[in-house]
């Protein structure tokens, strides 16, 4: 038996809210705990209470309710809870595609599109993917919007810099591939312990963010931080070693490289380097853990 005195207040909050909003179905706790319990456990792939707990602490009240909504089949279960968002996804897709041409018609596309019904006949489909509930929908939103946004300037910056990036390529030389991997390989050896320990699960290894999401919600925040920090920590290292032995534009390259490896750890994905850096893959997160 589930202990009561480990009930989280978002499960409770969550019971009291579905069934606020849909009154003519009768459910109680007991039974309503166990279909979390099961929904959620399913989900991690493991029948632990001590999980299980972990998990519904975890998770925010409005997901909850969504997946007890469309689980027991409220077709406006999905409708509610993305309208919650509404107004903080347009703020951020406001602020992420400045600069951007067509930027208010970039937003309200977003939007429509998660709203839009889909051929798929699964409750968390949307026009801009599937939701499925390894993160908190707030986090899983987020993510696609920058994932989108981010996609819309590398368009722009690839018509502004093609030029420059295949005169980079024919005047690469066969040494530089070598140098960066060498550079980057001292920078890892650089970076502290405990930053190389997230570096390491998100980059090299195939672990991926969004299995420990649920857990790790409330420090997601501080695990980017040291993220971040990682590999800024590399980019810096590796300019600094190979100024003059590399044309300049490749240190834009590198650059623009470590921003899309963030970016990608975001999407639970392992960065690739550019292939005209050169860059072996040993070097560049594959097993071993060399970022």
């Amino acid at each position: 038996m589930w202990r009561s005195r480990a009930i989280p207040r978002a499960l409770q909050l969550a019971y009291e809210d579905a069934r606020e909003n849909h009154p003519r179905i009768d459910v109680k706790f007991s039974d309503w705990h166990d279909r979390v319990r099961l929904l959620l456990t399913r989900r991690a792939g493991r029948e632990d209470s001590a999980l299980f707990e972990a998990l519904v602490a975890a998770t925010y009240t409005s997901d909850l309710y969504l997946a007890i909504g469309c689980d027991l089949g409220h077709a406006d279960a999905w409708t509610r809870l993305l309208e919650l968002y509404e107004s903080q996804l347009a703020d951020r897709a406001a602020s992420l595609t400045v600069g951007l041409p067509k930027r208010e018609r970039f937003v309200a596309d977003f939007l429509a599109a998660i709203f839009r019904e889909t051929k798929n006949d699964g409750p968390f489909a949307t026009r801009i993917g599937t939701y499925d509930g390894s993160a908190s929908l707030r986090t899983w939103l987020l993510v696609e919007l920058h994932d989108k946004a981010l996609r819309a300037r590398q368009r722009l910056e690839s018509v502004h810099h093609s030029g420059t990036r295949e005169a980079v390529r024919r005047n690469q030389s066969t040494d530089s591939g070598a140098l960066i991997a060498t550079a980057m390989r001292e920078a890892w050896d650089a970076v502290p312990n405990d930053i190389r320990l997230v570096l390491a699960l998100h980059v090299g290894d195939r672990l991926q963010a969004s299995t420990i999401a649920s857990i790790t919600r409330q420090s997601i925040s501080r695990v980017r931080n040291k993220l971040q920090f990682g590999l800024e920590s590399i980019r810096g290292h590796v300019q600094q070693h190979l100024e003059g032995h590399i044309p300049p534009q490749f240190f834009v390259d590198i650059q623009m490289w470590f921003e899309h490896a963030l970016d990608a750890l975001l999407r639970s994905a392992r960065p690739r380097p550019p292939q005209h850096l050169g860059i072996p893959e040993a070097a560049s997160g594959q097993r071993g853990g060399r970022p």
